[in-house]
């Protein structure tokens, strides 16, 4: 698996999608420099830390994974786990966390690629359109509240959606002045080149501006933040030294960061994946996740996964391929060789701009409308996973949005939809009778329809529905027919409820009868001694055919037809 990625990677260039991938990664390398420095200060490492990270992390992720357009990297929950897992150890070393955060990043990574080996991306199943529609408006939610005290000149330091809009409005009497003027120009200046000149790179023109700008008036004397001084030179190899002693110590935040790593990241590879009409391989980012992991740790590096703010801008301008990812990540590198003194002028407002403009566009309303207008439960488990992500975390709101999607799937096989049949004017069809065009009964004829699977969560709701239909009819009932189309598989519970209900029936002299059973479903009920009851009876390959049955028999008048 590791040698074909490659390969497809290296096929994947055209010469025509130079210009744009080469203009996204220049965009991404922009934004992840500063943001990877500035969540080392979360994990308590030193600055080189996080620009090695990104540096490692961008290139070989853009070698293994499926994606296009998704960039990985240091990000804030990555850097607070990490930073919360080696505090024991930092409290009694200060220098604990160069030493235990790239042990933390390898043990991750062997977690990642333990998982792959048994398959477990299956958990990526659970993520439904509605989840991955809802994990996307909470990132974006959690990305704006987090850009904007930067726009404001503010330091907030809140991990979610309710912390930031806390920490903005206790501190809001601090606000800085030049830096919201400058944040206001920025923001108009993008907005403005969106919409009028929709093929301009917009974040490379904000970024130069603004860097030109904090050169030229100084910003540092205004007080505007800027990145400061970045450390140059390349990483050098570092293989962490793992103890037993350290693993059991390190176990349980590493599978806690394992977990909220593959979950970050394969929500929003399959989130972007869809944007695009792109296949991506579930297995293969398991892997790739974890074989990035392990690369940054043998660097010295911190535990990685998907970036949201990047992998937006990355999406925004349009990437072509993981290319943009290999110019992002050489760009990195070019900095840190000869560049890095020029980036102490970039305003971190601008940074802030940038991304706000991007991760706008994630607020997928129209997607959300449709889905409110079809599918009322599933808008509401969007809301719900949008609340939980952004307020209580992504494993906690992603995990609460899986256990709800699954509670809903529960409830719609127990409780189906399901339908009596009618015959319309000229007798060529049979459609619901609740549902327009206008059908028509056949005295003493019930057809019903039950839209799932026969099992003990809904084989008493259609015991209970069937009899209810035989009760409301105003005559006589004679056959009582079960399309059976629809039900594509029949448990033991659904077999005795299905023997139960025709003996019922035979009490009531009332004729059980089968339309269009399915092959699979008859020979399970042959071998449970069910199928000689239900042969015994009418069964008939169409709806049609036993409806002129019926009507033979009873001496009527098919609908359309003359006598």
């Amino acid at each position: 698996m590791f040698i074909k990625q490659p390969n497809m990677l290296i096929r994947s260039w055209r010469r025509a999608d130079v210009r744009t991938d080469l203009i996204a990664g220049l965009t991404v390398a922009a934004i992840a420099i500063p943001q990877s420095m500035a969540y080392t200060t979360l994990a308590g490492v030193s600055l080189s830390v996080g620009l090695y990270t990104a540096l490692i992390a961008m290139l070989v992720f853009a070698f293994f994974t499926s994606s296009r357009r998704v960039i990985v990297g240091p990000d804030t929950a990555m850097s607070v786990m990490a930073g919360a897992a080696i505090a024991p150890f930092a409290a009694v070393n200060p220098t604990a966390a160069a030493m235990y955060v790239p042990i933390l990043a390898a043990m991750v990574g062997m977690i990642l690629l333990v998982g792959a080996r048994f398959r477990l991306h299956y958990i990526a199943e659970f993520l439904s359109r509605p989840i991955l529609l809802g994990y996307l408006v909470g990132v974006a939610l959690v990305i704006i509240s987090d850009q904007i005290p930067k726009t404001l000149g503010l330091r907030v330091g809140g991990e979610n959606l309710w912390l930031n809009i806390i920490g903005v409005i206790e501190k809001f009497g601090s606000v800085h002045s030049p830096t919201i003027l400058l944040s206001i120009l920025l923001l108009a200046l993008g907005v403005f080149l969106q919409k009028f000149v929709p093929k301009l790179p917009t974040a490379i023109v904000l970024l130069v501006l603004a860097t030109v700008m904090s050169a030229a008036l100084d910003f540092q004397s205004l007080s505007i933040a800027t990145v400061g001084s970045v450390p140059a030179g390349l990483p050098n190899l570092l293989v962490p030294t793992i103890s037993i002693e350290l693993i059991q110590k390190l176990l349980f935040p590493a599978i806690a960061i394992a977990l909220v790593a593959y979950a970050d990241t394969i929500a929003i590879v399959r989130s972007f994946a869809s944007k695009i009409h792109e296949q991506v391989d579930t297995e293969q980012e398991l892997d790739s996740l974890g074989t990035t992991n392990l690369a940054v740790s043998l660097v010295g590096g911190m535990p990685v996964s998907a970036s949201g703010s990047r992998t937006v801008v990355n999406d925004e301008l349009k990437a072509r391929s993981q290319f943009a990812q290999i110019y992002g990540a050489i760009m990195i590198g070019l900095v840190l060789i000869a560049f890095a003194q020029y980036l102490q002028y970039i305003p971190r407002a601008a940074l802030a701009v940038i991304i706000l403009i991007s991760a706008y566009k994630l607020l997928d309303y129209d997607e959300l409308d449709a889905i409110w207008r079809g599918w009322r439960s599933e808008a509401i488990l969007v809301v719900i996973t949008a609340i939980g992500v952004s307020i209580f975390g992504i494993l906690q709101g992603l995990g609460a949005a899986v256990v709800l999607a699954i509670l809903n799937l529960i409830r719609r096989s127990a409780f189906p939809h399901d339908a009596t049949l009618g015959i319309t004017e000229d007798g060529a069809t049979f459609r619901d009778t609740s549902r327009p065009p206008k059908t028509y009964d056949t005295p003493g004829l019930i057809i019903y329809r039950f839209d799932a699977p026969l099992f003990f969560g809904n084989a008493n709701y259609f015991h209970d529905r069937a009899m209810a239909h035989i009760r409301k009819s105003k005559e006589p009932v004679r056959w009582f027919l079960l399309d059976a189309e629809a039900i594509s598989s029949i448990d033991s519970t659904g077999a005795k409820m299905l023997k139960a209900i025709i003996g019922e029936l035979e009490e009531l002299d009332i004729i059980f009868a089968t339309a269009r059973v399915k092959g699979p479903i008859r020979d399970t009920l042959r071998r449970t001694g069910l199928g000689a009851r239900i042969e015994n009876r009418p069964r008939f390959a169409s709806i049609g055919k036993a409806y002129e049955a019926y009507c033979q028999r009873y001496d009527l008048t098919m609908r359309g037809k003359k006598r």
